[in-house]
């Protein structure tokens, strides 16, 4: 069954998304456990995919993102953690091979030209390690199950969540991981332009949604980004709502640096004008 074929519940159609008064965090808090989250799933499912295309750049077209066949092939060898390949399979013989994506389009011997991307590559090529993207891309499942009308998506999710968390607990869970990974925010689009006009004037800008592209799957990812911290003249730290700061790793970051400041090794910059220090 291919869940995206299913008709979607009211709650989740564009319009009412679009047109929900509260945040994904106030209708998260005001929910009951008996709530079936259908509203705050669209809300979180829609605002990924729009921050995959408008923020990532990642190509889509009639509903679908997608990929040529050979970037695909190179895409499944970079998805693995250690010898664990997250989009190969064995055959009866026991060879290792590439899952069979879904073909967009074929070339005229039928080998495949354009295939839909996978969700775990989609969430690669926005930064995430393939452990990350996994783990994204389970998230991103369950919430399509939550949006969409069957049967057989109804039991499966009580299964679900009978296994793990309550519904409630999940969300939550959810909602903090894709903020976490700056896949969830509208203040996303807005860090990336003004990325794009500090590096126009000439600053060497770290940005990890695009700084960090190159070391995606790298054992030493969160490394480069302690690296980044420890050698950075300044950090900005930009966000429309108080509660994007608290979320864990961008604590994390945010009082290192402060802490960093402490002991005289960064300048304290609080309420100067950016572009007037030089670096």
């Amino acid at each position: 069954m291919i869940t995206e074929r299913l008709p979607l519940y009211e709650e989740a159609k564009s319009e009412n998304v679009q047109g929900a008064k509260l945040s994904a965090r106030k209708l998260l808090e005001q929910a009951d456990e008996n709530d079936d989250m259908v509203l705050l799933a669209g809300m979180i499912y829609s605002k990924v995919e729009e921050n995959l295309i408008s923020k990532y750049k990642l190509p889509h077209k009639n509903e679908k993102f997608y990929m040529s066949y050979g970037e695909y092939l190179k895409a499944v060898n970079e998805a693995k953690m250690g010898d664990r390949y997250f989009l190969m399979e064995r055959d009866k013989n026991g060879i290792l091979k590439p899952i069979p994506p879904r073909v967009l389009e074929s070339e005229q011997d039928g080998t495949p030209r354009t295939v839909e991307m996978h969700p775990l590559i989609r969430f690669m090529k926005a930064g995430l390690s393939p452990q990350e993207a996994k783990k994204a891309t389970e998230m991103w499942r369950i919430l399509n199950k939550i949006r969409h009308k069957s049967e057989e998506n109804k039991n499966k999710l009580t299964e679900f969540f009978k296994r793990n968390k309550p519904r409630k607990a999940y969300m939550k869970d959810v909602l903090d991981f894709y903020q976490e990974k700056w896949l969830y925010t509208e203040d996303s689009g807005e860090m990336q332009n003004l990325y794009a006009f500090l590096t126009e004037q000439g600053y060497k800008v770290f940005y990890s949604p695009i700084s960090m592209r190159e070391f995606v799957g790298s054992n030493y990812y969160d490394a480069y980004i302690y690296n980044a911290l420890e050698k950075a003249q300044i950090m900005i730290l930009y966000g429309s709502k108080a509660e994007y700061f608290t979320s864990s790793w961008i604590e994390n970051e945010w009082t290192r640096y402060i802490y960093l400041i402490g002991k005289g090794q960064k300048p304290s910059c609080f309420g100067q004008d950016i572009l007037s220090i030089k670096t």
